[in-house]
């Protein structure tokens, strides 16, 4: 019964986030411009450098926070702080600018700045899972709203990035199975689910932000091809027969194994048969 829970949960979260981060408006914020300009141009890098930098930078960033592990535990959580409330930021900009700019002014960058802080230590503060449901949700938004949509060639590139960094990280080196289990604390990058009326997330199941994160990544390449459904269709049988494995050999799988391969083949696949135009000149 877990595992269906779970399922529909996952399936259900990754089609909220990204229908919520669809409906973003333009934004005043300097910072948050910049951002959304800096992300925009990893549409026109050529997908083999896409995939190594990617990569480069995954398991750069992993590294580091083992390092930090060791040596300044604290400096891990500030970084995970700091990561939490930028991205708050942002879907608060993306979000409120133009309704709330116009009425408040410089006191809604205030209010951003604090309510964004606000956000990033909570889940310290009040580790409770609907707090780290809020905070997960908000940064799938924001990670989303930042991304850009990729062509075809750039989403297979970044998908088979992220399938060696699990490969890499989870079957051969268990480098992220260290990170995990090293951590003193639970960052807010997980779902849970609630297995009763209670505010401790002990002895709950989470899901992992990332899953969503690529899904919905994988999404915006498809809804360029006009192919969304047939993605999200890719996406729930990705991640069915992922957890479908988990179960079979009571061992964690990553859903991106499945998740990438399949919803890039269901995006190929209705492109192509309906000829989409997009999809013509990205082949060009």
């Amino acid at each position: 019964m877990d595992f269906v829970i779970k399922l529909i949960l996952m399936i259900v979260i990754s089609g909220v986030v990204y229908v919520i981060a669809m409906k973003s408006h333009e934004t005043t914020s300097w910072w948050v411009s910049r951002l959304m300009k800096l992300s925009g141009k990893l549409a026109d890098i050529h997908p083999f450098w896409l995939c190594l930098g990617f990569l480069v930078l995954i398991f750069f960033e992993l590294g580091m926070i083992i390092w930090l592990m060791k040596v300044a535990p604290w400096a891990v959580k500030v970084i995970y702080i700091f990561s939490t409330a930028n991205i708050a930021f942002v879907v608060l900009s993306l979000w409120m600018d133009n309704r709330m700019g116009g009425i408040l002014g410089v006191w809604w960058t205030i209010l951003k700045v604090l309510s964004s802080i606000a956000l990033g230590v909570s889940w310290i503060i009040y580790p409770a899972w609907f707090v780290y449901n809020l905070v997960g949700i908000i940064c799938g938004v924001g990670f989303l709203q930042l991304f850009p949509s990729l062509k075809f060639k750039s989403a297979l590139a970044l998908g088979m990035a992220i399938i060696i960094y699990d490969i890499v990280g989870v079957y051969w080196t268990d480098w992220i199975i260290l990170l995990v289990k090293g951590l003193s604390f639970v960052p807010p990058a997980v779902i849970y689910i609630p297995a009763a009326l209670k505010a401790s997330t002990a002895g709950m199941s989470m899901i992992g932000l990332g899953d969503i994160i690529i899904g919905g990544m994988m999404l915006l390449m498809a809804r360029r091809y006009d192919a969304t459904k047939h993605a999200f269709a890719g996406y729930a049988l990705g991640v069915t027969l992922s957890f479908a494995l988990a179960v079979l050999t009571s061992h964690g799988v990553p859903a991106t194994m499945f998740i990438v391969p399949l919803m890039l083949l269901f995006v190929r696949h209705s492109a192509k048969r309906s000829q989409n135009p997009a999809w013509l000149a990205d082949q060009k």
